[in-house]
């Protein structure tokens, strides 16, 4: 009994094999069919030749057709076993068929690799570009205003009682000038008035006329005025007069100077400022006695 299975239309390799071995058996049923005829063929001469002579002995010729039917014969059992041969072939090649294909795993083609996707290349993300810090600038540091120097309160001057012959002198020199204040200041810390005229380089010569103390040095022991040329530590072409107003020794005045009481000399016409002035050249000190 044939199966028949159902194909997919396309010959695998275990129907390559099964088709040659097939072939296979089909060489061999053929050369043994081959072997058997001519084993056939051998035997009926013989038996013909018997036959002959025995007939040739004993009985008169006959015509004989025995090996037309005995050729027919082998023929036909030829012919059968051939068939037999072919069906048996068959039906083993159809059972090794049919045991091969039970046998064999189906076999499943091997689905294709999915292919990876690709990695995506990361783009790095360029960094912003820092922004410079513009240095703010310190601020100027507001320059300390100067301190105004606040003016020195003018002494009152000491009510002395005059001396006879040290006349009132208050109105002698121009007011807001260095004379004046010279004049005014000295006599409100020792009493006296200044007796003579003239511009400040002249006071010293004033001074000796009328018994003052001149001298290169201050007075040490109390108040006295200071005299400067022309031109000597700032004066002007008139000179210049100041009040030493407490005693100084000679060795203070030399390494520190002399504070002097003054009147048009740093601000102008009537204003009073204090000057620190050395002794030297152009420069004389003048006290009453």
């Amino acid at each position: 009994m044939l199966i028949a299975t159902a194909g997919n239309g396309k010959k695998s390799s275990g129907s390559m094999r099964l088709l040659q071995r097939r072939n296979m058996v089909y060489a061999g049923i053929v050369l043994m069919l081959v072997v058997v005829a001519a084993g056939v063929l051998a035997v009926i001469p013989s038996g013909m030749s018997l036959a002959f002579q025995s007939s040739k002995s004993s009985e008169p010729p006959k015509i004989s057709v025995a090996p037309k039917q005995t050729h027919a014969t082998s023929i036909a059992a030829h012919d059968a076993i051939a068939s037999q041969a072919k069906l048996a072939g068959d039906h083993v090649s159809s059972a090794a068929s049919i045991k091969r294909a039970q046998a064999a795993p189906t076999q499943v083609p091997a689905p294709a690799p999915t292919q990876a996707p690709a990695p995506v290349q990361a783009v790095p993300t360029q960094a912003p570009t820092p922004v410079q810090a513009v240095p703010t600038p310190a601020p100027v540091p507001t320059q300390a205003p100067v301190p105004t120097q606040a003016p020195v309160p003018t002494q009152a001057p000491v009510a002395y009682t005059n001396v006879a012959g040290n006349a009132d002198s208050s109105a002698r020199f121009s007011a807001g000038q260095c004379t004046s204040w010279a004049n005014i200041h000295y006599h409100g810390l020792s009493g006296w008035w200044v007796e003579w005229l003239g511009n400040g380089a002249e006071w010293v010569g004033g001074a000796a006329s009328n018994g003052w103390i001149t001298s290169s040095e201050p007075n040490p022991y109390g108040p006295s005025i200071i005299v400067l040329q022309p031109y000597t530590q700032g004066a002007s072409a008139y000179g210049h007069v100041g009040v030493v107003e407490s005693g100084v020794s000679a060795a203070s005045a030399n390494a520190n100077g002399v504070s002097v009481s003054n009147m048009n000399w740093n601000g102008g016409v009537g204003v009073i400022s204090y000057w620190t002035f050395h002794p030297g050249a152009g420069v004389t000190f003048i006290w009453h006695p």
